[in-house]
């Protein structure tokens, strides 16, 4: 029989469907007896700005920069700090965390097949992307708010730049239609020194920085590194770490290298900038977009758990940094509220001092969030999830009784029965973002947003 209360609901079928009959029914009565969840209803989804602007906290403290963008390819959080062999993997990230920065520290990547792109989609819109299929290839003409959208409504000149070909990802027409008054890519660059797929990162940014000095103020850039992507080898003369030779030789070792010469790539960026005198005027955002090492991968988990002396663990590799540097700003704030890429978009318009009320958006302004929670997919069952207090990974068979539930302040773990919630809420908040993608691509077939080339 089915419920009445999920008879026309086809977020309830999709619980039946992928999670079985016991759960479906956990959820019926969840919904039952719980107040409704944000994402419950999408025709009555609002914008998650909290009261007055001047009210919150840090609202406008960056208003009227310029806005730099550095999505920093399988950047993890772990390696935000780590002293690994008496040598520091980041240096620069870590001299920027001690001044005008505010730091979260517990934010959790939110991609799906696309990886990369599924990334720039989530940060760009506050949805979550498809788990099976890249947002960017099978819808491309999309209609929605984003960032950059809504930075060029607010008079600021919007371009993104990747070191990459133009069609890979679809990027050409996609950024056209998200709002991108320019998109530079691989044969728009000099290409001067390749890496992997593409140019490196020191030669991106350093051309980067040229074409910004050149730009229309305030910009909104939204630049992609490419260095650190996997398999994570580079020319042996950009490999400055000294390493033991079991870890040289492996994927850690690498990824460890690759995101070294990243992070002195971005180093050189950051002084470049106050060369030309951009750096003062503007925030620079940092994320990571996926993790560059998954437990699934033998030797990554058992060099890693080594080096972490515990065991290594989804959560460590889903945990990516998300960094807003203002100079001058004199802030040095580590901020430990859980959140997601979803969170990002939200986060950094409260900053600005820009009003988003009305906008469907799925994530939570970090800084002035009660409680903090991050749905996670893909390479863990949808249903997964992270707040402050609890972690929860489904079982991969769906029977929830086998599913991983834990304290994380204690680290012990708990019944799965405590989860529920979160387990319900997680599964509305990642399919929900398909009724917009679905409604916003047959919304754009037609006509080319205003300013799209």
């Amino acid at each position: 029989m089915i419920s009445p209360l999920l008879a026309e609901s086809s977020e309830g079928k999709i619980v039946f469907n992928k999670y079985g009959f016991f759960t479906y029914h956990v959820h019926d009565l969840l919904r039952l007896f719980s107040p409704p969840l944000k994402g419950e209803e999408p025709h009555e989804m609002k914008g998650s700005s909290l009261g007055n602007g001047s009210q919150k906290k840090y609202h406008g403290i960056a208003a009227g920069r310029n806005v730099i963008v550095i999505h920093f390819e399988s950047l993890q959080n772990l390696l935000v700090g780590l002293v690994y062999n008496g040598q520091e993997i980041t240096p620069n990230l870590n001299k920027i965390l001690k001044k005008d920065t505010i730091y979260f520290a517990n934010c959790y990547q939110q991609v799906g097949s696309g990886n990369t792109a599924d990334a720039e989609f989530v940060f760009n819109t506050s949805l979550h992307c498809l788990r099976d299929e890249v947002v960017y290839e099978k819808y491309p003409r999309i209609n929605l708010p984003t960032l950059p959208r809504i930075m060029r409504e607010k008079g600021y000149y919007t371009v993104a730049m990747h070191g990459n070909s133009s069609w890979f990802w679809n990027r050409r027409e996609v950024y056209s239609y998200i709002g991108f008054d320019d998109f530079i890519a691989l044969e728009d660059f000099k290409q001067d020194e390749m890496i992997g797929m593409g140019l490196s990162d020191e030669s991106f940014l350093t051309q980067a920085v040229g074409i910004m000095e050149k730009l229309r103020k305030p910009f909104y850039a939204f630049l992609i590194t490419l260095s650190s992507l996997s398999p994570f080898i580079l020319p042996d003369s950009h490999k400055k770490l000294v390493l033991p030779p079991r870890v040289a030789n492996s994927v850690v070792g690498n990824y460890f290298q690759a995101v070294h010469y990243a992070d002195a790539a971005l180093g050189q960026f950051l002084e470049e900038l106050k060369k030309i005198g951009l750096y003062q005027n503007s925030v620079i955002v940092i994320y990571g977009d996926h993790a560059g090492l998954y437990p699934f991968n033998k030797e990554a988990k058992d060099i890693m758990t080594e080096i972490l002396g515990r065991e290594y663990s989804f959560l460590d590799a889903f945990n990516v940094p998300f960094i807003v540097h203002i100079p001058g700003s004199g802030l040095a704030e580590r901020v430990e509220i859980t959140g997601g890429q979803i969170d990002f978009l939200p986060t950094l318009l409260n900053l600005l001092g820009i009003e988003y009320e009305g906008e469907i958006f799925l994530g939570q302004d970090l800084l002035n969030a009660q409680h903090g929670f991050a749905a996670l997919r893909y390479h863990v069952p949808e249903g997964s999830f992270v707040d402050d207090e609890r972690g929860f990974i489904v079982s991969w068979d769906g029977i929830l009784e086998r599913s991983e539930a834990w304290d994380l302040r204690t680290k012990r773990k708990v019944s799965y029965v405590s989860c529920l919630d979160g387990y319900v809420k997680a599964i509305q908040q990642v399919e929900t973002p398909k009724y917009f993608i679905l409604k916003g691509c047959e919304g754009s077939l037609q006509t080319l947003p205003t300013g799209a080339k």
